[in-house]
């Protein structure tokens, strides 16, 4: 898809990157995600749903997570993400988060199997999560 056929669907905020769904129904959600320069999602999962992740302009890193036996957050893999790659995230190692570490403005596309109706949120220092979800869920 063309950036240009979906500039007039993105969002953008100086605080915090901002999500715009584009379509939505009870097998799948495809979202547009906005990223200013440094901006990261926190450190979250997709509570066993599959999603493919393809930045359209810009660069993403993207850094899987794994608990220790602490229950502490581990580092499993980094990986640099641009408009000619994607990343697929399944039930294994699904802890991730992404950051905006390109320069400049990232724009990605999300397409998620389900709606993703709750996800679990980790704190980096102690591995401790709170499920949080979208209303009615």
């Amino acid at each position: 898809v063309p950036v240009k056929d979906l500039e007039g669907l993105a969002r953008w905020d100086a605080r915090h990157y901002r999500g715009t769904c584009i379509a939505r129904d009870r097998y799948f959600e495809l979202m547009l995600i906005g990223f200013e320069p440094g901006q990261q999602t926190s450190i979250h999962d997709y509570n066993g749903h599959e999603a493919w992740v393809h930045p359209l302009q810009g660069e993403l890193t993207e850094e899987r997570f794994e608990q220790a036996a602490d229950g502490r957050l581990q580092v499993v893999s980094s990986v640099q993400l641009g408009p000619s790659s994607y990343s697929y995230l399944g039930d294994a190692h699904s802890i991730h988060r992404f950051i905006d570490s390109g320069g400049s403005r990232c724009l990605s596309v999300n397409l998620c199997c389900g709606p993703i109706r709750k996800w679990k949120v980790y704190d980096a220092h102690s591995g401790r999560s709170i499920t949080v979800g979208t209303p009615g869920s």
